[in-house]
């Protein structure tokens, strides 16, 4: 009996030995594969930024990469209309932002006249992105020229 369970532990050992640095060695592999393939992060965070018009201003920020992207922060500014009375800053922040998620901000201004308005996505591990448009509002809705 003895020598039957002193069998089973050398060969869970056995096993153990020969499974765990393998899969420890494949763990490595990938992580070099992700993060630093000749000095180029193939598979880095990337952020895309939309601006949509319509009732109000959709910003949309999308994860276009495969890491997660944490601490997303989106910034905007609307500034013209009538007299240059229009003058909007806002911002929003998202803890994590998953591969191909994305995160929509909605904005509501209130004017008349021609606008510019300038939108700017970052990431804690990822590269601002910045997008700038021009159109005309008209009370709260906006078209995007």
């Amino acid at each position: 009996m003895k020598k039957v369970i002193l069998g089973i532990i050398v060969c869970m050992l056995l096993i153990a030995t020969a499974v765990f640095p393998l899969a420890d060695a494949m763990n490595i592999s990938t992580i070099y594969k992700r993060e630093n393939t000749y000095g180029r992060n193939v598979n880095a965070t990337n952020l895309s930024l939309t601006i949509t018009g319509g009732i109000g201003l959709i910003f949309n920020t999308k994860n276009v990469g495969e890491l997660n992207a944490t601490n997303v922060i989106i910034n905007v500014t609307i500034t013209g209309g009538i007299l240059g009375l229009i003058k909007i800053s806002d911002g929003l922040i998202k803890a994590t932002l998953t591969p191909s998620g994305v995160f929509p901000f909605h904005l509501l201004p209130l004017g008349l006249g021609s606008i510019t308005i300038n939108a700017t996505a970052r990431a804690d591990n990822a590269a601002p992105v910045t997008k700038t448009a021009k159109g005309f509002i008209l009370l709260f809705y906006v078209i995007i020229k």
